[in-house]
């Protein structure tokens, strides 16, 4: 099975997560039994709740997927779209803290 653009952008962010001291993340892998719209990777970074959503680049979160960043992060946790490693840098070390 040859792996899309998001499944290699997915791999590259799991990989770096993983890296980050005092992180934890897993990748969520739908289905029938899920949640429609549930973020690709969620995770905890020291005690702080987080959600990626990844996407190729020039694609955006469908409605129901944004409804759940927008979930996210009125309930204090961080939630974004996210096309890159990079993007997921920037929002990481943002204002000099994680998350």
């Amino acid at each position: 099975m040859v792996k899309g653009p998001e499944s290699l952008i997915t791999a590259k962010i799991m990989s770096w997560l993983k890296k980050q001291p005092r992180c934890w993340c897993f990748k969520v892998h739908g289905n029938r039994f899920q949640i429609s719209g549930l973020p690709d990777i969620i995770g905890l970074c020291d005690g702080h709740f987080f959600a990626i959503e990844v996407k190729q680049p020039d694609e955006v979160p469908t409605k129901l997927q944004q409804h759940f960043i927008d979930l996210i992060v009125s309930c204090g946790g961080t939630a974004f779209a996210a096309h890159s490693l990079d993007e997921v840098k920037d929002v990481w070390f943002q204002r000099d803290r994680r998350l």
